[in-house]
C-alpha cells in the first residue's frame, strides 16, 4: 500500500518541479537584487544559494546562484563567510559538482573557477582545519580536473576564464601539494602552456600561467620540460620590462639548470640570442632598482631582497649555461 501511494503522489505532483524552478530562480534573482542594493547577503541567503545549486539539475539555477556568490565573494572576509556557510553540504564540492555537470556554460565556469580560486586563497592564509578540510576534497573528487577542462573547452574564447582557471589551480597547488602531481599526471602541464601561448600578449593572463608552470617545473625539474622552455623564451621576450614576470622566467631558468637534458636544452634554445637575454635580465635590474629608489618607506614596492633574489638567480642559470657550454665545447657564447 505505501509503494501505491507513493507512486500515485508521484503521479499527482509530476509538474511540481517546474513551479518549484521557477520560483527558485525567482528567490535568487531576489536575492541578487538585496545584494546589489545592500552590498552584503546574510549567512542563511548563502546557505540557500548552496542548497539550491546541491538539489537542482536547471541549468538557470546554476548560473544564476554562482553569479550571485561570486558578486557577493569579494574579499577574503567574504570568502570565508561563504566557506562557513555550507551547513550539510561542503561549498567548495557543490561549486565544483556544478562546473562538473554544466562543462559547456561559461558563466558557470569562469564564476566557478572564481570562486575555487578564493576559497583556495582562504585555505593558505587560514589556519582554520576545517577549511582546509573543505578544499582538500577538490582533490579527491577530481577538481584539477575539472578546472582543466573549463581551460580546454573555453581557454581560446575567453580570456577571463584562463586566468581565472589557472588562478585557482595554482592557488589548489599551494594548498594542497598533492594538486600539483595530479595536474602532472592528466597532462595538465600542456594544457597550460597552450592557454599561455593563446594569451602571450596579456600580462594577467601570462602571469597566472606561469606561476603554475613554475610549479610544475619546481615539481619535476628532472623530466623533460621542453615545452615550458619554449613558453618561458616566448614569455621572456613578449615582456621584456615586466620585472615580476622576469623574476618567475629566471627562476624557472634556474631549476630547469639543476637537470643537464632540460639546460642543455635551455642553453640550445638561448644560444642564438643570449646577449639579447642578458639585456632583458640588466633592464629588469635597472628598473628594479629605479623604483626601489622612487619608492617611500612606507610604500615600497621593490624591496632590494627581490632584486637581488632576481639577480642571483640570473646568475646561478647563467653559472649553470656557462660551465656547460664549456664542457659542450663552448655551446653558450656569453661574450
Amino acid at each position: 500500500m505505501l509503494l501505491l501511494r507513493r507512486a500515485a503522489t508521484s503521479l499527482v505532483r509530476a509538474p511540481r518541479p517546474v513551479r518549484w524552478c521557477s520560483d527558485t530562480i525567482t528567490a535568487v534573482c531576489s536575492m541578487h537584487t538585496t545584494l546589489e542594493e545592500r552590498g552584503t547577503l546574510p549567512a542563511s541567503e548563502l546557505s540557500k544559494l548552496l542548497q539550491y545549486i546541491h538539489t537542482t539539475k536547471t541549468v538557470a539555477v546554476h548560473e544564476k546562484a554562482l553569479s550571485t556568490l561570486a558578486a557577493f565573494d569579494t574579499s577574503d572576509e567574504s570568502t570565508t563567510a561563504l566557506l562557513a556557510c555550507g551547513d550539510n553540504v561542503n561549498p567548495c564540492l557543490v561549486i565544483l559538482n556544478s562546473m562538473a555537470s554544466n562543462p559547456t556554460n561559461l558563466s558557470i565556469q569562469e564564476n566557478g573557477c572564481r570562486l575555487l580560486s578564493n576559497m583556495c586563497w582562504i585555505a593558505l592564509i587560514n589556519p582554520d582545519p576545517a577549511i582546509a578540510a573543505s578544499t582538500a576534497q577538490l582533490i579527491e573528487r577530481g577538481g584539477v580536473r575539472v578546472i582543466l577542462a573549463a581551460l580546454q573547452q573555453h581557454g581560446e574564447a575567453s580570456p577571463a576564464l584562463t586566468r581565472l582557471a589557472c588562478s585557482a589551480l595554482l592557488n589548489l597547488t599551494f594548498s594542497d601539494e598533492d594538486a600539483v602531481q595530479s595536474l602532472i599526471n592528466v597532462n595538465g602541464t600542456e594544457v597550460v602552456v597552450n592557454s599561455i601561448n593563446s594569451y602571450l600578449q596579456s600580462a594577467e593572463v601570462v602571469d597566472c600561467g606561469l606561476g603554475l608552470l613554475l610549479r610544475v617545473i619546481a615539481a619535476q625539474p628532472h623530466t623533460d620540460q621542453a615545452p615550458a622552455i619554449q613558453a618561458l623564451n616566448a614569455i621572456a621576450a613578449a615582456h621584456p620590462n615586466n620585472y615580476e614576470l622576469q623574476e618567475k622566467i629566471w627562476h624557472s631558468y634556474s631549476l630547469l639548470c639543476r637537470n643537464e637534458a632540460n639546460c642543455l636544452a635551455l642553453s640550445d634554445s638561448l644560444a642564438a640570442n643570449l646577449g639579447d637575454t642578458l639585456q632583458v635580465l640588466c633592464k629588469s635590474l635597472e628598473k628594479a632598482q629605479d623604483e626601489e629608489e622612487e619608492a617611500t618607506p612606507t610604500t615600497q614596492e621593490v624591496p632590494e631582497p627581490t632584486r637581488l633574489h632576481l639577480l642571483e638567480l640570473g646568475c646561478m642559470s647563467l653559472s649553470s649555461l656557462c660551465s656547460l657550454g664549456h664542457a659542450e665545447g663552448s655551446r653558450v657564447d656569453v661574450s
